[in-house]
């Protein structure tokens, strides 16, 4: 005899398909630690542009 749950008529779980999905719960469990990388990558790249664009003005060619 089969279960309801892995018969095609039967029941169907939460979570599996159609309608009668449960709703989710996000797990935030490091966000934070995911900002703080983002925003320091964002710092470096904006320096990185500067020091790049202060070069470019200080540079002299020999001729």
């Amino acid at each position: 005899m089969a279960s309801a749950a892995g018969h095609p008529t039967g029941t169907p779980r939460p979570g599996y398909g159609g309608s009668t999905t449960a709703p989710r719960h996000e797990d935030h469990k490091g966000h934070g630690l995911v900002m703080f990388a983002g925003v320091m990558l964002a710092l470096l790249a904006l320096f990185n542009g500067l020091d790049g664009i202060a070069a470019i003005v200080n540079s002299r060619t020999v001729s």
